[in-house]
């Protein structure tokens, strides 16, 4: 079964230049569920160049596309989560999180209508953010001191300014390599440094879990993987690393060494990146300037041929962090 994918430059090859617009190569995503049904839908972030940039498409294809940078005070844009309900973009930046009104209708400047201050002890950055809309909380991947953790707020939509989360989750965790699933409130985590084959660890009861919290159960896959993302909807969880996609099926009962479907990537470098759309079945994937696309997320298989994906590469200095999509 041959699946299209595409590899786009998602309008990063204008990151580089100043002011708050221009155009390059893109890619999008959005959620069929209650949000905008136009404008900015996919959100990328930039470290190599200190960009925020948006694409207004739900339908990616190969080839040009139009993307808006904008202009910000912030410099730093490490992971964002985008709630399409109430329009709204999270930004982790540095050690806060920004909180953008009428993320859609963004354009040139752009100015934060909230920003949470988290205090926690011995912050040094926020690496993750995570929206549990159905219970309007926000978990947050932390770098604290010698270790990461995860901290939880509750009324996400409301709070501003500094704010003492209302649980922190700690254990064996390094804050930016762990994906949740709300569905089933349990969260995993990848290993404090390297390995291969990799372990995966899955705390349980996120919902209610605080202070140290053991790791229930874990399961290997057999290669070194840099990021994970869930699809809680389908019980699937992608992994990224040397060159490839990894894919585990049954994710919430996975232990031992489970099989995993990998599909090697047209480049062999490690894709640090990754974000599923659930909505549309849409994966997003992507190193430096270089993003793949990849539709039908749900079908890929070992019969999978990922091969056609057409490489277009960003400026040598762009580096994406993130991928947000409506949720």
């Amino acid at each position: 079964m041959r699946l299209k994918s595409a590899l786009l430059s998602l309008g990063l090859l204008a990151l580089s230049a100043c002011g708050g617009g221009g155009g390059s190569t893109g890619g999008n995503n959005a959620g069929v569920g209650p949000g905008p049904v136009s404008g900015n839908m996919l959100f990328i972030g930039d470290t190599g160049n200190y960009k925020l940039a948006a694409i207004d498409t739900l339908t990616p294809k190969p080839g040009a596309l139009s993307a808006k940078i904008f202009t910000s005070d912030t410099t730093q844009w490490l992971d964002g989560a985008f709630d399409g309900a109430r329009d709204e973009l999270y930004v982790a930046a540095l050690n806060k999180i920004d909180v953008y009104a009428n993320a859609s209708k963004l354009d040139g400047t752009i100015k934060p209508a909230r920003t949470i201050n988290p205090d926690v002890s011995g912050l040094i950055f926020v690496q993750r953010v995570f929206l549990d809309k159905a219970n309007d909380r926000l978990y947050i991947g932390m770098k604290a001191r010698l270790n990461g953790a995860v901290a939880v707020f509750e009324q996400a939509s409301k709070i501003n300014g500094t704010v003492t989360p209302s649980r922190i989750i700690s254990g064996p965790i390094f804050g930016n390599s762990i994906t949740l699933d709300f569905k089933r409130n349990v969260l995993y985590a990848l290993p404090l440094c390297c390995s291969s084959p990799t372990e995966i660890g899955v705390m349980e009861h996120i919902d209610t879990a605080r202070g140290e919290t053991p790791i229930t159960r874990s399961f290997a896959v057999p290669t070194y993987v840099n990021n994970l993302a869930l699809d809680s909807s389908r019980d699937r969880l992608y992994l990224v690393g040397d060159g490839k996609v990894h894919i585990l099926n049954s994710a919430s009962t996975a232990v031992g060494s489970p099989a995993v479907t990998s599909l090697a990537l047209p480049t062999a470098r490690g894709i640090p990146v990754l974000t599923i759309d659930t909505a549309n079945d849409r994966l997003y994937t992507g190193s430096g300037a270089t993003a793949f696309v990849l539709d039908n997320a749900s079908q890929l298989n070992n019969s999978s041929n990922l091969v056609q994906a057409v490489a277009v590469m960003g400026t040598p200095t762009t580096n994406i962090s993130f991928f947000a999509v409506p949720q």
